[in-house]
């Protein structure tokens, strides 16, 4: 409802004061006012402007809008809409890609990670890789072990970390007159990604591969149910046996290499099936343990 008033104040305001970024602002520094509007004492209610047209009415509404459309464009800014420059995007891209990575490292370390070991429990001992021995060469009775003067590491990529490990080597006489090296190593990273990581770029250590030696997948019918990922290679040696093998498998945070190679005559590619599962079966049984 209208009623009928007067505008009893108009005055102006105080200059807004330009700051030292003034040449950086995108205000308008105009004049603006204040009105004081009071209504007349006893006015009625108008309804569609029953007395006909008033001109003082006219021009005190039209007075009032432009005083209005004065204040609103005095203290409001024209900016203009911001865009973006054209590193922003890569930008946007690359940290989103980040945190996605990041993300995705952490739901993987959150569902593959394994009990907290010490690294050497996860060793097989001789008594445990014994058994593989007879599944293999039936007239095999016993098998004579003794310490091995192989070296802990063959300049493996693994060397390449400070994670700590722990490396064991074995030296097995059969009755056969066949004699094996068995080198473990076990590799601790902390987290399952970095043990994925380490199983992916693991290869043959360098004083392994002399001349024009080749290595080249050897095919394991024993698979683990328990560990992550798992794979092998070696130097054939004859149609069935490999000069050297290398077994490599990720546990969780735990690397584990396996490393098994011929003296005079090469090692029969079932009895490297079968220590490798010796040592899944004492892997498996620590990690339920614990």
């Amino acid at each position: 409802m209208l009623h009928l008033g007067v505008l009893s104040v108009l005055s102006p305001n105080t200059r807004l004061q330009r700051t030292r970024f003034a040449p950086q602002d995108r205000c308008h520094f105009g004049v603006s006012f204040r009105a004081g509007f009071s209504f007349l004492p006893g006015s009625a209610p108008l309804k569609r402007n029953p007395l006909g047209h008033n001109p003082s009415l006219s021009l005190l509404n039209g007075t009032f809008k432009a005083i209005i459309m004065t204040s609103s464009t005095s203290t409001h800014s024209s900016r203009s809409p911001v865009k973006l420059r054209r590193w922003h995007r890569p930008a946007l891209i690359g940290i989103s890609l980040f945190w996605l990575i990041w993300c995705l490292c952490l739901f993987y370390n959150s569902t593959t990670a394994r009990p907290a070991l010490l690294a050497h429990k996860l060793i097989a001992s001789t008594t445990e890789l014994e058994p593989a021995f007879p599944a293999v060469t039936p007239f095999t009775a016993s098998v004579a072990w003794s310490d091995s003067q192989a070296p802990m590491l063959f300049d493996e990529p693994i060397t390449d970390h400070r994670n700590s490990f722990v490396s064991v080597s074995y030296r097995a006489h059969t009755q056969s007159n066949l004699a094996i090296e068995i080198n473990q190593v076990v590799s601790d990273t902390i987290w399952p990604v970095f043990a994925a990581g380490q199983i992916l770029r693991a290869n043959p250590g360098t004083r392994d591969r002399i001349g024009d030696t080749t290595f080249s997948a050897l095919s394991m019918p024993y698979r683990s149910t328990v560990a992550n990922q798992q794979r092998a290679v070696c130097i054939k040696d004859g149609r069935d046996g490999c000069h050297i093998a290398y077994v490599w498998a990720q546990y969780g945070q735990y690397f584990v290499r396996l490393r098994i190679a011929g003296d005079d005559a090469p090692v029969p590619s079932q009895l490297i099936n079968a220590l490798f599962k010796q040592l899944d079966r004492h892997i498996t049984q620590t990690l339920k343990v614990s």
